[in-house]
């Protein structure tokens, strides 16, 4: 099964969101996730933007 996976600037929130992507890969969903500009631009103290890309690039490669 194929679902979009959008994902916004809730900083705070973003570990959370890499733990749901990870069960829902492992349950066979095809996944293809839009990230807002603000998720790929924006380093916080919550971690690097590219560091969160590449993370999510690899659970949905």
């Amino acid at each position: 099964m194929k679902l979009g996976v959008v994902i916004t600037a809730s900083f705070c929130t973003l570990k959370k969101v890499l733990v749901v992507l990870k069960n829902l890969k492992e349950k066979g969903y095809d996944l293809y996730p839009v990230l807002s500009n603000k998720v790929v631009d924006y380093d916080t103290r919550f971690g690097k933007a590219s560091d969160f890309v590449a993370e999510v690039e690899a659970i949905t490669r």
